[in-house]
């Protein structure tokens, strides 16, 4: 007695069996191999997403393109084994030792001549189940939508260009890699420009920070050449005189800079001095980051400053542990270095000065190793006097100024005596007193 049929949206449901070929098909889907269509699955088996990676560099086969209706889940022990071994000589970066000759199978869209289930018309004899027969996939390259679809089948052709469209709403997403970098190397500025701007905004959170740390990775040598320049500008007297915040930033890491000032909406080219310095000090911070005794320009000239305002050590000490000013021998070394060369005699008459300031602790002890700290500063001051006239105005050339026409002995004689007669005379007013 033959079982009646009936079909229902385009599916032949057996009404004996109360179950649609299509579901019948699903189940045989998973207990099959995604890479070579067995059935050698056991529950334990793996899907084929925990190995996404592994099987689109080795298989150029992206799970995440799959169908559910048409290809299997799960793969099989002996290619979980395969896949495993990749992923282990990949940590070690020994990937181009891995060989393999296993190519996968594809997977079509349910028929009733399909190999996955071999479903026929549910009167008469069933058909022995077979194995599925392995083809030889043909890699798939990136292509532009118009052009993926001319690639398929006819008769696939509408299926397949609809699920594409439905889970990739950019043609960014379905592209490889290969060629979406072939297509950005053919744009000019602008467009690079557009294409990152928008491309950010379709990044999560997590995709974003694993861009900004790759970034970070490719410009790690270029920072550490940047240090290394950097590093020796605080022993230049001129440098340090001469500073210029605008030359000193353009010679800095730019994807840096430009990163500070996007993420603080800072612009160089319109802020004031003070804070094309704070930006300097950021960038000197990270930059410390790098290489922890880094002693960076403008942090040394701060700890400076406060030392000839403070001479504390132990605030030079305290700076140097939050920023990369150097430590206070550091600072000491420096300046024992930045008074070698006496500076030159001015040319003309000059004025000569000093003064000498003497501190000298007294301990009554005797001891042995008994030190008395003491202190001893000699300023030294030459002063040119030129006229502003050009003319022979000097003090030395004045007449009147001269010791010889007005330094006489008898001018403290008389001064003596004037002293004198005036003491004489208070003591005699005291004595009358009395």
């Amino acid at each position: 007695m033959e079982v009646p049929e009936r079909i229902e949206n385009g599916v032949e449901i057996c009404e004996s069996e109360g179950e649609t070929q299509l579901t019948k098909h699903q189940k045989a889907l998973e207990k099959t191999c995604r890479i070579c269509g067995s059935l050698d699955l056991h529950k334990s088996s793996h899907l084929k997403y925990e190995f996404s990676v592994e099987l689109f560099e080795i298989f150029e086969v992206d799970v995440n393109l799959d169908q559910p209706a048409i290809h299997p889940i799960a793969i099989c022990r002996s290619h979980e084994l395969l896949l495993l071994k990749y992923r282990n000589l990949k940590a070690t970066n020994q990937e181009q030792a891995f060989k393999t000759s296993i190519k996968t199978v594809n997977f079509y869209p349910h028929t009733d001549e399909c190999n996955i289930c071999f479903i026929n018309k549910c009167r008469g004899r069933k058909r022995k189940r077979q194995g599925v027969k392995k083809i030889d996939i043909i890699p798939l390259k990136c292509k532009k939508t118009e052009d993926l679809n001319e690639s398929i089948d006819d008769e696939n052709q509408t299926f397949v260009s609809k699920t594409i469209l439905e889970q990739h709403d950019s043609e960014i997403r379905q592209c490889l890699p290969e060629t979406l970098i072939s297509d950005f190397e053919t744009f000019d500025i602008n467009a690079r420009k557009d294409f990152l701007t928008k491309l950010v905004k379709h990044l999560s959170s997590e995709e974003l920070s694993e861009l900004m740390f790759t970034v970070g990775k490719d410009q790690e040598e270029s920072l550490k050449n940047d240090i290394e320049d950097i590093s020796q500008q605080y022993k230049d007297h001129t440098f340090l005189k001469d500073f210029n915040a605008d030359n000193w930033l353009s010679k800095r890491n730019m994807p840096l800079t430009r990163f500070i000032e996007g993420f603080t909406n800072f612009s160089v080219a319109v802020s004031n001095e003070n804070l094309k310095l704070s930006l300097c000090r950021i960038i000197e911070q990270i930059y410390a980051l790098r290489y922890q005794k880094l002693v960076s320009p403008i942090s040394f000239l701060l700890s400076l400053y406060v030392y000839s305002k403070t001479s504390s050590r132990l605030v030079v000490d305290f700076l140097s542990k939050s920023s990369p000013c150097g430590t206070y021998t550091t600072l000491q070394k420096w300046i024992s270095k930045s008074g070698t060369t006496a500076p030159p005699c001015p040319p003309g008459v000059i004025m000569a000065a000093f003064d000498n300031e003497q501190v000298v602790a007294y301990k009554r002890g005797i001891s042995p190793n008994q030190k008395s700290r003491s202190s001893v500063i000699t300023s030294l001051i030459y002063a040119a006097i030129n006229s502003d006239d050009n003319m022979q105005t000097f003090i030395q050339t004045q007449d009147e100024f001269k010791p010889k026409n007005w330094f006489k002995l008898s001018h403290f004689d008389e001064k003596l005596k004037l002293a004198e007669t005036k003491d004489q005379t208070e003591r005699n007013i005291q004595a009358e007193k009395f």
